[in-house]
């Protein structure tokens, strides 16, 4: 059987809970209660949500499309897109500074500029790792 590899994509996403609006409801499916469950309406197809249910937005495509997803598929499927790596921005800054004023003939600094290589060179290994688990 031949294997596929899901696409990265980052999705816009919420939970699910009876007593809290979907904060793209404005703009997202219209959650409605039929006397008996809540549903949206996928494609012009009805699909039950429950409570905890995640209720992703399709990435491309017309306004208002949205499927729901239960916890336990979302969870082995998506993590947050910010990932919680910090950017070293400081001394990514200070980095491009310092090879500006290099360029034009500076040279202040050197040692500094090694401690932030170091910060910025662990930053992409970081990252790297993180792109590497996703594929």
């Amino acid at each position: 059987m031949a294997q596929f590899r899901k696409k990265p994509v980052i999705v816009e996403a919420e939970q699910f809970w009876p007593d809290k609006p979907l904060p793209f409801n404005e703009r997202g499916p219209v959650v409605e209660y039929d006397g008996e469950f809540f549903v949206i309406t996928i494609h012009n197809e009805k699909a039950h949500l429950a409570p905890g249910d995640w209720v992703i937005l399709e990435p491309r495509g017309p306004i208002n499309n949205a499927y729901p997803c239960k916890p336990d598929i979302f969870a082995a499927n998506y993590s947050p897109a910010a990932d919680g790596i910090p950017v070293p921005k400081a001394a990514l800054e200070r980095v491009t500074a310092w090879v500006a004023d290099w360029c034009n003939g500076g040279d202040d600094g050197f040692d500094d500029l090694c401690a932030d290589i170091i910060a910025c060179r662990a930053w992409l290994r970081t990252v790297g790792q993180e792109i590497e688990s996703h594929e």
